[in-house]
Parts: C-alpha cells; sequence; structure tokens
C-alpha cells in the first residue's frame, strides 16, 4: 500500500512537471538593454496561421494579455507605446490589422498585419521608440501546447537586443499561453540589465 502510495505520487509530480512553462532568455547586447527605455510590443504574428481571418483576433488578444503582464512587471522600467498608436503608424504604411477598440463582428475578414522585421523597425523608430518587441506564437496539438518566439530589436539598426522563447508543457489547462508569458516577462525584468 505505501508502495502504491509512493509510486503514484512521484507519477502526479511528473505529470506536473511536464505541465510547467520552460523558457530561454539572451541578452546579446547588454549596452543597448540598458539604454532601451520607451518599447513598442507589435501585434503578434501566428508562426503556423494558414488562414489571416482564423487567427488574427486570437494573436491579438494575446498580445493584449502579454501587454498585461508586461506593463505590471515592467512598469517604471519601460513605457509602452499604446497599442492605438501602433496601429495608427501599420495602417499609415499600408498594414491592416485588429482594431480592439471595434467589434470583433465588424472585424471578421480583416487581414492581420504581415510586416517584414525592417519594416517593423520603421514603426518602432516613426513612433520614437527605443527597440520594438517582436512575438510569434504557435499552438500544437501536441507537446508543447503553446509556444511563442521574442525579439526585443533596436530601432536605430535592427540589432537584437533580447531574444527569448517560452513554452507550455502538455497538462490540463484552459489557458496554456499563460504560463509561458508570466515566465517570460519574468526573466526579462529579472535578467535583462
Amino acid at each position: 500500500m505505501r508502495k502504491q502510495s509512493l509510486l503514484f505520487l512521484i507519477g502526479i509530480s511528473l505529470f506536473l512537471s511536464s505541465c510547467g512553462p520552460t523558457s530561454n532568455l539572451f541578452v546579446r547586447d547588454a549596452d543597448l538593454a540598458k539604454k532601451t527605455k520607451k518599447l513598442a510590443v507589435l501585434p503578434f504574428q501566428d508562426a503556423n496561421a494558414r488562414h489571416a481571418e482564423d487567427t488574427i483576433v486570437q494573436t491579438n488578444a494575446l498580445t493584449l494579455k502579454f501587454l498585461q503582464h508586461a506593463q505590471a512587471e515592467l512598469a517604471g522600467r519601460y513605457e509602452f507605446i499604446s497599442q492605438d498608436q501602433i496601429m495608427q503608424e501599420l495602417k499609415k504604411m499600408g498594414f491592416e490589422g485588429y482594431d480592439p477598440n471595434k467589434s470583433m463582428w465588424k472585424q471578421a475578414f480583416v487581414q492581420t498585419t504581415g510586416y517584414t522585421i525592417p519594416q517593423a523597425v520603421q514603426v518602432g523608430k516613426n513612433l520614437g521608440a527605443d527597440a520594438i518587441l517582436l512575438v510569434t506564437v504557435a499552438g500544437s496539438q501536441q507537446n508543447p501546447v503553446f509556444s511563442l518566439s521574442v525579439r526585443m530589436l533596436d530601432t536605430k539598426n535592427g540589432k537584437v537586443i533580447v531574444a527569448g522563447s517560452a513554452a507550455s508543457g502538455a497538462g490540463l489547462s484552459f489557458t496554456p499561453w499563460n504560463a509561458p508569458m508570466k515566465k517570460l516577462v519574468s526573466r526579462i525584468a529579472r535578467e535583462v540589465p
């Protein structure tokens, strides 16, 4: 009986440990990281989007959720440029995207913003940001269930300041994106100078 209980507890702990988020974070340029004060978080891109209209609402919701975590944990360290300003600048450059101020139903067929890295850097530069944060998300039926890749780029030269990634395990979660986002933001707060 004791042996079975012990095996059960070991099994549960192994299962739970496989569900936890994993993350990596690399500071590529500590000097630029120290100088970065004004940050533009561009709308997330979906790495495995086959049809933009299927994912635009989800990626925007994830962008806003990430910003909630980031603004709460990184307040005072970075000044975040508003999503409204970012969307206006993207539209000026000819890109369409989801508008958080409009009804989801009115935007059912709005195409996702498909910007390149040089275009994203230009958006940040036009908005007066020191750096931009580009995030790509991916969902899967297999492990990892959810992953995100993050790059902070300098707006003067496009140089990578910080790069990172996080993923959730295959546990029972209705919000597999929450833990990896929090983990990555927490690592940025602790490890980026």
